[in-house]
Parts: C-alpha cells; structure tokens; sequence
C-alpha cells in the first residue's frame, strides 16, 4: 500500500506521522520542557494508526530519524522503530535530523533562492548540530557539532540571508547584531519533515540493516 510510519526524536517534540505515498495522514505530536519520550512515544503511534484506521500489518516501512540530536531521545526512537520493523517484517529507513527540519521550513515558503538556511538542534552549552544549506537543499557545510560565536558567520557574505532554524537557534536568537541573520525558533523537529524524504528511499529501497542500524550521535555519546 506504502504507508510508513515517520518517528522523530532527535529534539525535546516526540512525534509521529503515517503517510501513504509522500502524502501525510495523520500527525501527532507533543513538545515539552522535558524529554517525555519513553512515556509518550507509543501512545502517540497508537493515535496515529488508530486516527486513520490502519493495521500495522498494512504498513510498508517505518521511517526512524536518524540524529544528531538528543541521545535519549534517538536511542528511544531507535529501538521503537526497530522494533517494530522487525516485528513486522518491513523495511527500515532512516532520515537525517537536520535535513528532516530543513524540510519543515522550506515547505513555509519563507527562503528565496540565494538564501543559506542552517538548521540548529540543541547539543548542550553553546553548541549545536548545524549544517547549511542551499533553499534547494545543496549542503554548504557538512554536518558538525558547532560552537556558534559572531565569528562564525564572517564566512558568509553580509549580502547574504541566514536563516537559523529549529531549537538549537534559541539560545541565539538576540545575541547577534546583524540584519542578515533571521531566527526561526518556532518551526520544529517534526516528523512532518521526514515524510518526502523517507518516500523517497522507499521507492529507492534505500534500507538500514534492522540488526545494526545505530543513531548518528556525532558528538562522543553520553547519557542526557
């Protein structure tokens, strides 16, 4: 049929969206102060295909993000995801993070063609995880946990519009004066983000091995 289960829990929002054929249908989210994963995440599943009617015998794949991000979060996303694939005898994929998020903001229509968008998701302290990309999703720089200081951005020209994106521009948002930098911290890590993206590697069959899939945690792995 192609309905994959999207499950994102990369940041502090724990969520999960059925899609059938890169179309969505059905979401359910929650974001909190706290990492409330463990608690939510099935419960969340369950309204998804609940909401919609569907079997988890009619699922196709499940789609897992793959971080950097959260390490409880992605290793509770993780085991959920491959769990359930290999109950269920279907194909696992994985979906980028930060690329996940750089779709939730492109499908608002706010970046023009020259921009460099960036986003951030909380790595603790000053840090994040950041890449940058093109509005076509062209990455400029790869993927790294950053400390983002004023003398970060002079490799960008001034004529330039950043756009930062996600929580990881939070701690931020304010701190730098410079007109071409716009702060995004509404938009989200949502699983939203991954459906185009987890279509795609499904008609591709682009699939992670159930038994050894592991988080991209970039950063050396400790508990949170």
């Amino acid at each position: 049929m192609g309905y994959i289960l999207n499950i994102e829990t990369s940041t502090k929002v724990c969520s999960v969206a059925l899609s059938l054929k890169g179309l969505l249908v059905s979401l359910h989210e929650i974001k909190d102060d706290k990492y409330v994963h463990s608690e939510k995440l099935n419960l969340l599943i369950k309204n998804c295909m609940s909401e919609s009617s569907i079997a988890f015998t009619q699922l196709s794949g499940i789609a897992i993000s793959s971080g950097p991000g959260s390490f409880t979060g992605l290793r509770i996303g993780v085991s959920t995801a491959k769990g359930l694939a290999y109950s269920l005898g279907i194909p696992l994929m994985s979906v980028d993070s930060l690329r996940s998020l750089f779709e939730v903001f492109k499908k608002s229509g706010v970046p023009k063609k020259e921009d460099v968008i960036m986003p951030m998701i909380d790595a603790r302290r000053q840090e994040v995880y950041t890449m940058a990309m093109n509005c076509m999703g062209k990455q400029i720089i790869p993927i790294s946990a950053q400390v983002i200081d004023a003398s970060f951005f002079n490799r960008f020209s001034k004529d330039t519009t950043l756009h930062l994106i996600g929580d990881g521009c939070e701690k931020f948002d304010g701190k730098f004066n410079s007109k071409n930098i716009q702060f995004h911290t509404s938009i989200i890590s949502s699983a939203i983000g991954m459906i185009e993206l987890s279509y795609n590697k499904f008609i591709e069959t682009d699939f992670e091995d159930v038994a050894y899939f592991t988080p991209k945690y970039v950063k050396e792995f400790h508990f949170n």
